[in-house]
């Protein structure tokens, strides 16, 4: 299993400072032990993916989601417009902040839970510094569904730099 913390990403990617309560809600992105036993990690299914820009997420966060008020706080439009079953489902939103050009987007890869640990594994990409890149204020995210589950979220989100998204249309 890859271990990147999240708070990589904070210095070298972000350079901005996490706001928030540690706690369940994911906002404690310092990381943490990995098992070292991989045999009690179950991967949970993504049911529904979605990735893009809300200028709501204006800094970064890895959240769980479980209820219609966490969403409301959450104050994002764009993943307010995820079809999920709060009763059933549980949301997963992975967002990188304010950033200063285009170019920065992100991805949920997988979801794994050992325990009462919630592993978001995922990558993020920031443009090279070279790079044509719009000077426009983006806001990249990307959320995912899965089964209700509750836990301690861990990031482990993989550093990219100067790649186009997986999903980009293709010439």
């Amino acid at each position: 299993m890859r271990t990147v913390v999240f708070t990589v990403i904070l210095g070298s990617l972000l350079s901005l400072p996490l706001m928030g309560c540690a706690g369940s809600s994911g906002d404690d992105l310092g990381g943490g032990s990995v098992p070292t036993a991989t045999g009690d990690m179950k991967l949970l299914p993504i049911l529904a993916q979605r990735s893009g820009e809300d200028p709501g997420l204006r800094l970064p966060l890895v959240r769980l989601i479980n209820t219609e008020a966490e969403l409301a706080a959450l104050g994002a439009k764009d993943v307010g417009q995820i079809q999920l079953d709060l009763k059933k489902q549980s949301l997963i939103v992975l967002a990188l902040g304010e950033q200063p050009t285009a170019g920065y987007w992100t991805r949920i890869l997988s979801i794994q839970r050992s325990g009462d640990k919630i592993y978001v594994q995922g990558i993020a990409n920031k443009p090279v510094a070279d790079s044509a890149a719009a000077k426009v204020v983006s806001y990249p995210y990307c959320a995912v569904v899965v089964a209700k589950v509750t836990g301690l979220i861990v990031p482990e989100i993989d550093q990219l730099k100067g790649q186009t998204p997986p999903d980009a249309a293709k010439p």
